[in-house]
């Protein structure tokens, strides 16, 4: 290569390698003074009252007080909004007794949202006191006498209990309750009344103010549909005053004993309601 090319050359790197650096500087110097910005609008912002708290709203609280969500999260005003560890003061709230879960976001200039989920009570446990039990099996504070009018009742339980707001280390406890939850989308679960533990292994279910045991099978979701489309389609002749259960244990039917004694099953075939429109005139 010519000596004059290989100058061209060299000076085009050297050009390129300016340009490089050049906007490397740029970055590198943009990035400081933004570091400082912020570190100075951090450092003012408190005696300015800038983006410091001044208001706390709670949502969706319906039992827990609001006055002592603000107390649990332990904030005073004037505290700046960005130094406020916000995952840290939702584990502070999902430790109180009815919440489920919180989420805390900041709304500028100076208000923290707070965004709580309560357990959602599905049964009454009948020990010393008749204690709220949620979805899930996490044990809550004494229920209101409402409560054990409108909800069923869990009976002969003999098991530990935890403090408020843990579940219940019982596996049979929490399918039990996890059963009744399946339920709460369902027009039967107006009728259960009563989950009776017989031994800590067993339970059984009750309707109609313990007048009638349901039987479900394994497969819970099934057999708890069967039993709600049979309660639809019923014939309003049957005399509920003389059936002692309903077996929903195997998959395609539902049946009734009117019979205990006998142990005389009557099945009921599970039809699709008619298409009322293949029933009109055309």
């Amino acid at each position: 290569m010519p000596k004059h090319e290989s100058m061209v050359v060299f000076r085009s790197q050297v050009e390129k390698r300016k340009k490089f650096a050049f906007k490397r500087l740029i970055v590198v110097v943009s990035v400081v003074l933004g570091i400082a910005g912020l570190w100075t609008l951090w450092i003012y912002s408190e005696p300015m009252n800038l983006f410091t708290l001044q208001h706390i709203h709670v949502l969706g609280n319906h039992r827990v007080d609001a006055a002592d969500v603000r107390k649990t999260m332990g904030l005073r005003n004037g505290t700046g909004l960005f130094v406020v560890d916000l995952r840290n003061l939702e584990r502070k709230i999902e430790k109180m007794t009815w919440v489920r879960s919180a989420k805390v976001t900041r709304s500028l200039p100076d208000m923290l949202n707070v965004e709580i989920e309560e357990f959602n009570p599905t049964a009454v446990l009948m020990t010393d006191r008749p204690y709220l039990v949620s979805s899930e099996g996490h044990l809550l504070p004494p229920a209101p006498s409402g409560y054990v009018v409108n909800l069923p009742v869990i009976t002969n339980y003999v098991g530990t209990l935890p403090k408020y707001g843990q579940k219940v280390p019982d596996m049979q406890f929490i399918q039990a309750v996890a059963v009744l939850a399946e339920m709460k989308q369902y027009k039967l679960f107006a009728r259960i009344s009563e989950i009776r533990f017989v031994n800590p292994y067993q339970y059984r279910l009750f309707m109609d103010d313990g007048r009638i045991e349901l039987m479900i099978g394994k497969k819970h979701r099934e057999s708890i549909c069967a039993v709600d489309n049979f309660l639809k389609r019923i014939p309003a002749t049957v005399n509920w005053a003389d059936v002692a259960y309903i077996d929903a244990r195997t998959p395609g039917f539902v049946a009734l004993n009117n019979q205990p004694l006998q142990s005389v099953l009557t099945q009921v075939e599970q039809q699709p309601l008619p298409d009322r429109k293949s029933n009109r005139k055309t």
